[in-house]
């Protein structure tokens, strides 16, 4: 399993049903955007994140990476 831990300020918070969406802003020589997903957060955490998008706090995160494959391209390739 991978782990991303990282250092930011959180932006654009966006809910969706049972799904909270926010980017992490991280700085590095050019500013970075790293996308993060809550799945079925409660009322706490919601209040929370916003909060701290209101505040611009820098935090830390620590997650996993989600991943997929991308589908393999059908093409016939002639000789």
């Amino acid at each position: 399993m991978n782990t991303f831990i990282g250092i930011g300020k959180i932006v654009d918070v966006y809910l969706n049903g049972k799904v909270l969406k926010f980017n992490l802003a991280i700085q590095q020589e050019k500013p970075c955007y790293v996308p993060c997903v809550l799945f079925h957060p409660d009322d706490e955490v919601k209040q929370f994140v916003e909060q701290l998008q209101t505040r611009r706090q820098v935090v830390w995160l620590q997650g996993r990476v989600a991943y997929t494959r991308p589908q393999a391209r059908a093409t016939k390739q002639t000789g």
